[in-house]
């Protein structure tokens, strides 16, 4: 059963409906960003996307599972959490055209530590492991698409830990408005407050003094 922590809301485990259908917009956005692929290796990946529409409140993943598919957000708005003294701790966000998965699980294929819980409404995209292995085998330009998230990730998990070691409270709330002023709207208060690693008490002191 899913675990259920007070503050985030009721977590629904959903198995999604899969539709064959693919947004054009998110089509465009990833042909733009991946542009070095060719256009057969484009075409096949976009085949192997899957379409999810769930409701807020929706786990895409449970501690302890596997991370088996791979998202990118189309609208609306996801978090992975773990716990923490019986607390859940918000590890990142997934706002829209963001890539989003259970890294060290997704990449090892072994059980998960944290959960991916929806926040809104959201529609995404999604690839299966197994999919992204075989593109890997089939087509060599497909490896760079794999080092080029290998290494955003790797730089996102070093500015983060940077922030956490070397900026204090009132700092990371300054960086995080600057550089997430719609996340900072949109995102649930104890989430941000433990993403930033502060008490929620300290978020909204700091936050009544802005």
């Amino acid at each position: 059963m899913p675990l259920i922590l007070e503050g985030y809301g009721r977590f629904l485990l959903i198995q999604p409906v899969f539709v064959m259908t693919t947004p054009l917009r998110t089509l465009e956005y990833l042909r733009l960003k991946f542009s070095f692929l060719p256009e057969e290796t484009f075409n096949e990946l976009s085949h192997r996307l899957t379409r999810h529409h769930l409701p807020a409140g929706s786990l895409l993943l449970e501690r302890g599972q596997v991370c088996t598919r791979a998202y990118i957000m189309e609208k609306g708005l996801a978090h992975a959490w773990y716990v923490v003294n019986d607390e859940p701790v918000t590890a990142w966000f997934a706002k829209e055209f963001t890539v989003f998965f259970s890294r060290r699980s997704f990449f090892c294929q072994e059980p998960s530590d944290e959960c991916i819980e929806l926040l809104e409404d959201s529609e995404f995209l999604s690839i299966a492991y197994a999919d992204l292995e075989d593109l890997y085998a089939q087509y060599p330009a497909m490896n760079q698409f794999g080092r080029l998230l290998s290494h955003h990730y790797m730089l996102e998990q070093e500015k983060r830990i940077k922030m956490l070691r070397r900026l204090k409270g009132d700092e990371r709330l300054k960086r995080f408005l600057a550089e997430e002023p719609e996340l900072y709207r949109r995102a649930p208060q104890q989430a941000i407050a433990t993403y930033l690693g502060l008490a929620r008490e300290t978020l909204s002191r700091l936050r009544r003094h802005r």
